[in-house]
């Protein structure tokens, strides 16, 4: 039987990985990087083995930033599509952006990392009206269907 992996890429496709499952951690990571870096609330991370994860394609499109003394990240040059970071204190990991990861997966985030510097915003998420449907802005239920 073959080894299952996870594959994915940035949007453009110009740079495309892959690691093996399973995967080491899930996490949203609530960081003031995290959030500058993608924009958002936090950002969803799967840690791999380091090791083991390989750029398939377009590793001459990827751009590395040092976000902080210990942390790296790498985007893609051409569509800006953040792909993995790494830090000094896990040096055998690999961060990937769970949103990269193509298809269906089932990994969902184990813990909120750096909660306690939430965006403020972020706790009245609840409360307010959840849209989708064909057109993005149509009612859905509390469950989001």
């Amino acid at each position: 039987m073959s080894e299952q992996h996870l594959e994915g890429g940035c949007y453009c496709g110009a740079v495309r990985y892959r690691a093996p499952l399973p995967v080491r951690a899930c996490f949203n990571c609530h960081c003031s990087i995290c959030r500058r870096l993608s924009g958002a609330a936090y950002s969803p991370w799967v840690a791999v083995w380091k090791d083991r994860f390989s750029i398939t394609r377009g590793a001459d499109a990827l751009t590395t930033f040092q976000v902080s003394p210990r942390a790296r990240r790498a985007f893609c040059a051409r569509c800006g599509t953040p792909i993995w970071g790494e830090d000094t204190e896990y040096p055998d990991a690999i961060g990937l952006l769970l949103g990269t990861i193509d298809l269906a997966h089932d990994i969902p985030p184990r813990s909120h990392t750096f909660y306690d510097s939430r965006a403020g915003w972020l706790d009245g998420e609840a409360s307010i009206p959840r849209l989708g449907g064909v057109t993005g802005f149509e009612p859905l239920d509390k469950r989001g269907r």
